[in-house]
């Protein structure tokens, strides 16, 4: 919602001021043709609307002056209201193993949905595809872009490069899901006790994890938790587990 009450579109924007962080009863001017194009011909926004524009660091609520839609190329409004991008707390670093492309893009999508800090995708016993680079990390930075867009999350998370999952190390409060694990509801309330400032949640690859993968999460300290009674597709886990997680551990600003 906006500040007078209707719906605000929000648009990511890089960068969004040049030098200092926009400020309140500013009049800001942002030069990005493609920017000037959704606003004017996909969403069709009209003078005095409000949007609200981000780049993961800054974020500001700005009416449209009719000089947006008298020029071309430049989103021009005064700022109503602006301030720095906090993430979600408490933080998660999420570690999905490296599925096919489609399912993957899906569990990158949740994951800035959901605000998830970190994502370290993992290359497990299972992983039958290579990582495509440069290439396939700009397509999931848009993917992600998007999903912030949609979901108001102003924060985009950090993608890392893939690591094998026999290289990971004890984090402070880690979990994976299998069906044999403890209740997720017994695993909530130990995580609502000890308020972990962040947490990372791994999930296996189609198939499930093996089980010398299990015994090295097993002695780096992970919780093993179970979801639900049937068998579900990787991403479907990841939607599950992790929604679950945010929802239960949500903590207001």
């Amino acid at each position: 919602m906006s500040i007078s009450g209707k719906h605000t579109f929000a648009l990511y924007c890089h960068p969004l001021s040049v030098g200092q962080k926009p400020f309140f009863d500013q009049t800001i001017e942002v030069a990005d043709k493609e920017l000037w194009h959704r606003v004017i011909h996909i969403l069709r926004l009209t003078v005095g609307e409000e949007i609200i524009l981000f780049d993961g660091t800054y974020e500001a609520t700005i009416k449209l002056s009719a000089k947006t839609f008298a020029g071309k190329n430049k989103i021009i409004g005064l700022v109503l209201e602006a301030k720095i991008s906090t993430p979600i707390t408490p933080n998660i670093i999420l570690m999905p193993s490296l599925l096919k492309r489609e399912a993957f893009e899906t569990v990158i999508y949740l994951a800035a949905q959901m605000g998830v800090t970190t994502i370290q995708p993992l290359i497990a016993t299972k992983t039958h595809r290579a990582w495509n680079g440069d290439k396939e990390r700009a397509r999931l930075t848009s993917i992600m872009i998007a999903a912030c867009e949609q979901a108001k999350n102003f924060v985009i998370p950090e993608l890392k490069n893939p690591i094998h999952l026999h290289d990971l190390v004890k984090p402070p409060c880690g979990i994976y899901f299998e069906d044999d694990g403890i209740l997720l509801a017994d695993t909530a309330k130990q995580l609502i006790a000890g308020k972990p400032e962040a947490i990372t949640l791994v999930f296996g690859p189609e198939g499930g994890l093996m089980a010398t993968e299990r015994q090295h999460l097993d002695m780096c300290g992970f919780m093993c938790c179970a979801l639900t009674p049937t068998i579900l597709r990787a991403q479907e886990a990841v939607a599950v587990g992790l929604g679950s997680i945010r929802s239960l551990l949500l903590r207001r600003k």
